[in-house]
């Protein structure tokens, strides 16, 4: 009668162990790719592209980790950024440099060991200090998304820009 009640534990487990199992490759499969769903009449890439430059893509709301890396990706695979409305919160800086004046909004991560910035260029007509707020002070800064050259280097910065 004993060695029925190990048995039984153990065709417990083997089953829990099968359904998690189960569970697990079922959770691999992977989305379909994109061209499966052009095939079934769904967006092309050009289409899924052009909506999400429409969307606006809200850092201010991701966590430092996640904002983190989506600018490092912003930095590294600019094109695929390009035109889209950004939002963003972190903290105003201010570089003067070759007599030109540049605001950025720079974040850290997690860790606050490494930070990462985007350059921003407000719409219509400012004066520095008076139509900026401090440095290092807070901000939640949108605008469109652009590179540009600048000395054979490339940047990327929000042009049109507003801070809310």
């Amino acid at each position: 009668m004993r060695w029925m009640k190990g048995a039984r534990r153990r065709g417990a487990a083997l089953l829990l162990l099968s359904v998690m199992l189960t569970a697990v490759l079922a959770g691999c499969g992977g989305a379909p790719s994109d061209t499966a769903g052009a095939a079934k009449g769904g967006e092309t890439d050009s289409v899924a592209a052009a909506n999400r430059k429409k969307e606006t893509l809200d850092l201010s709301v991701m966590s430092s980790t996640a904002v983190y890396a989506e600018v490092s990706n912003m930095m590294q695979k600019p094109k695929a950024y390009e035109g889209r409305r950004v939002r963003m919160k972190g903290r105003f800086n201010v570089l003067e440099e070759n007599k030109r004046v540049y605001f950025s909004c720079i974040i850290q991560d997690a860790t606050a060991c490494c930070s990462q910035g985007i350059e921003f260029v407000l719409a219509g007509k400012h004066a520095y200090p008076a139509d900026y707020p401090a440095k290092d002070s807070e901000i939640t800064v949108e605008g469109r998304f652009k590179t540009y050259r600048e000395k054979g280097a490339l940047y990327c910065h929000l042009v049109g820009a507003k801070l809310l």
